[in-house]
């Protein structure tokens, strides 16, 4: 099973730690982590402040974790 909510959030952390994820975010480290792992999904909240945070990458993102087709 794919992974794309912890795919895209590694990629677009760079070098940021899981902990300033986690503050960007507005969430814990933990939940960060478990995105990462591919144990969690990314929720509304989390996805309107990555756009916020990355709003260059806004496209990228959206078709990331919904791709057009309905396909996930």
């Amino acid at each position: 099973m794919t992974n794309p909510d912890g795919v895209l959030l590694k990629e677009l952390a760079g070098g940021r730690t899981q902990v300033q994820m986690g503050k960007l975010l507005g969430t814990a480290q933990t939940m960060i982590g478990m995105v990462y792992r591919g144990e969690r999904r990314l929720g509304a909240a989390s996805v309107r402040r990555l756009i916020a945070a990355f709003p260059e990458r806004r496209e990228f993102i959206l078709d990331t974790l919904f791709p057009r087709g309905g396909a996930r």
